[in-house]
């Protein structure tokens, strides 16, 4: 009817399941454990923590922030269900801090100068 077709095989069939799609997928795979290795991605040889997109390292302020921020993060929870919740000291529907913590995207962030006239 209107063209609709009633075969259920039809409407099972994707395109993810393709047997080409499946060895490009499995390709792609192989490509980034390759990758990986190269880098040294997964190693514990070294400290440092690298950006994989960039290969970037981390400097000690941003390597100190990325590594400890579920703890900060669940000591902000505990903080904010303590005051809001159990003591009730601050309004629940009060703003919440913006934890300020240094990423990879803050490395080079620039600064620019304005004066009265021009932006520098």
């Amino acid at each position: 009817m209107l063209g609709v077709v009633e075969d259920d095989e039809e409407h099972t069939y994707n395109k993810e399941f393709d047997k080409s799609r499946i060895q490009k997928n499995e390709c792609d795979v192989q490509n980034l454990v390759s990758l990986f290795q190269t880098f040294n991605v997964f190693s514990r040889e070294s400290e440092d923590l690298v950006c994989l997109t960039t290969g970037d390292i981390a400097n000690e302020e941003i390597a100190r922030d990325l590594l400890n921020a579920e703890n900060l993060v669940q000591q902000v929870i505990k903080k904010l269900v303590m005051e809001r919740l159990s003591e009730k000291t601050v309004s629940l529907h009060s703003s919440i801090t913006k934890q300020k913590l240094k990423t990879f995207a803050s490395m080079f962030v620039v600064r620019m100068a304005k004066n009265k006239h021009n932006v520098m």
